[in-house]
């Protein structure tokens, strides 16, 4: 088998060095186990956005764990054009970092949030084999057992959890085949960053427990040289970290459940840390409790809606594209008309990432949006929203300013920034509303949600908004015809806003089902003036309602409707035509 794989691996990489026994050893579980064959096209198993959230709730401690550290190791490599990820005991990348212009590339790979990365689906590569093996290692180039991911060098190590078993793999990858010497030295940064994580991982699931610190040095200077040991009320070691067992050369479970004073001479011990004698070259000290930071203030956020609120196509389609350029770190500017729904996009998307949010109306009180601002001066790995930014205030501004001074804050920090606006800023920069340095670091990608009127599928909004408006009042109702053709006639210039309003309006009043009647003023009004059924057929009314909101001004009515003055004269023009004489 070794000779196969050896005469395989010359045949993609013909002037490439020996693969290493242990990618040997990968290449021959691919072929033989997982009947896996290196040139096939991959499908790559992703996560859908509600998975991805699930799997980082059930380990949250650890991401909360890990993500200053990946934000600091970012922030290090994001020069090189490095990935950093953390990805679960399974293989699936839970955080993820990189630079918005790889974006692309990575997604052609198949590397993205949400992917699994098993050695069984993917063939040999970087977290699927440190899963397997236990151990920290450096995958490069054609190395990979799929020959489509030739291009990438992965260098990852585990992070122990609970019971000495791979809880996580930290892996830091570079768009090129990197050299031996440069994967070798990338491969050390990696696994001195895991232990960091696996560190504050302890503590924070031992924040309650006294810890001891070993170490084989009497200032502790090496933090990668130090081990933990948690104990209890009785003084028994209930936690160790995954290099405890070697410094005190004993097996993990010949430690665990045996008194402290059992395994090491202690000296008297009190709150703060005492170098205990030391023995056998091995020092001990009790660690000081950690201190407790309360949590940044939050504003208030609205009563979340659920995604009932999007029953518009276009916006599941404006979703997929807005959580693929947040997860790459890009700003993003949520633009639209009034009531087209951009504060409850905006709410949707940031519940949809995999980080905590944080929500600030900038038209509330200023003493609270600027506490909260400063609370977040330390802080890292959240989605900010910022609503109604064409009204942010001065100070407000100045503060933000400050947040965002530093250009890489948001990869460095892992911060997500989601800006809500009516116009867009540049129209608040012209007319000095707005500082200009500000509106360069808030502006990113644009997303403007389309306006009501313009949907092609008009009848299925106004069915699903009546449905969610009727169940919201526990009632079973059905929408009479001439209502429906009173709805579809409307040029609803308040969007969404004024769907749910008229039918939330309609729901209360109606008896059995909703008729013409039960519908607002206005609506009963513009009914009268022609036929409905003609109008539930054509898009005749919808246009006269709109040149009579314009003043019969086409070239306003034509923009306002999204189309051209041409278009909009040919179908004044067979609107004409049909009218019956």
């Amino acid at each position: 088998m070794k000779r196969e794989i050896e005469q395989l691996h010359r045949r993609f990489e013909p002037n490439a060095a020996p693969i290493p026994a242990l990618v040997q050893d990968s290449w021959a579980r691919c072929l033989d186990t997982y009947h896996l064959l290196p040139d096939a096209r991959r499908h790559t198993t992703v996560l859908t956005h509600g998975e991805l959230r699930e799997a980082v709730e059930q380990q949250a401690d650890l991401v909360l764990s890990a993500t200053p550290e990946i934000n600091r190791l970012f922030q290090r490599l994001v020069q090189g054009e490095h990935i950093v990820s953390l990805a679960s005991s399974n293989g699936t990348k839970l955080l993820f970092r990189c630079a918005p212009p790889r974006l692309a590339d990575l997604n052609a790979a198949g590397v993205l949030p949400g992917s699994i990365w098993s050695e069984e689906a993917e063939g040999t590569n970087g977290i699927g084999l440190c899963l397997k093996l236990g151990r920290a290692v450096s995958v490069v180039g054609g190395q990979h057992f799929h020959q489509s991911l030739k291009g990438l060098t992965c260098s990852v190590a585990p992070i122990f959890g609970l019971g000495g078993q791979v809880e996580a793999v930290l892996n830091v990858s570079s768009l090129q085949p990197e050299t031996d010497r440069s994967a070798h030295l990338l491969q050390s940064i990696v696994e001195r960053a895991a232990w960091r994580i696996e560190i504050q991982h302890f503590r924070r699931r031992n924040s309650q427990r006294r810890l001891i610190n070993l170490a084989h040095e009497a200032d502790f200077g090496d933090t990668a040289a130090q081990a933990l040991v948690a104990i209890d009320e009785a003084g028994r070691i209930v936690d160790l970290t995954s290099n405890a067992p070697s410094i005190l050369r004993q097996p993990r479970a010949a430690l665990l459940d045996r008194r402290i004073d059992h395994v090491l001479e202690l000296g008297s011990h009190s709150d703060q840390m005492v170098v205990s004698q030391p023995s056998e070259d091995l020092f001990a000290r009790w660690e000081a409790p950690a201190k407790r930071h309360a949590p940044p203030t939050r504003t208030q956020r609205p009563l979340r809606q659920g995604l009932a609120w999007m029953p518009d196509p276009r916006h599941h389609e404006l979703m997929a594209r807005a959580e693929r350029l947040l997860a790459g770190n890009q700003p993003l500017i949520i633009l639209g008309e009034t009531g087209v729904g951009k504060t409850l996009f905006a709410q949707a998307l940031a519940d949809r990432i995999p980080r905590r949010s944080l929500f600030l109306n900038c038209t509330a009180d200023p003493s609270e949006t600027s506490a909260a601002l400063r609370q977040l001066q330390a802080e890292a790995d959240y989605t900010l929203v910022l609503d109604h930014a064409d009204e942010m205030p001065p100070a407000l501004q100045n503060q933000l300013l400050a947040l965002l001074a530093d250009d890489d804050v948001l990869g460095s920090r892992g911060i997500s920034l989601i800006t809500v606006s009516k116009n867009g800023l540049a129209a608040q920069v012209n007319e000095n509303r707005l500082r200009s340095d500000l509106a360069h670091r808030l502006d990113g990608s644009a997303l403007c949600l389309p306006p009501l009127r313009q949907s092609v599928n008009l009848t299925e909004i106004i069915t699903a908004v009546f449905a969610t408006e009727a169940s919201s009042v526990g009632r079973a109702l059905s929408l009479n015809p001439a209502a429906l053709a009173a709805l579809l006639s409307h040029h609803w210039p308040g969007n969404l806003r004024e769907l749910r309003n008229a039918l939330r309006h309609a729901v209360i009043l109606a008896q059995d089902g909703v008729e013409l009647a039960d519908l607002p003023a206005s609506f009963a009004d513009a009914a009268g003036l022609h036929d409905l059924q003609a109008r539930s057929q054509a898009e005749a009314a919808r246009i006269e309602a709109a040149l009579r909101h314009h003043g019969g001004n086409v070239a306003e009515t034509a923009r306002y409707l999204g189309m051209s003055r041409a278009t909009l004269y040919r179908k004044i023009q067979i609107s004409q035509v049909r009218k019956p004489h």
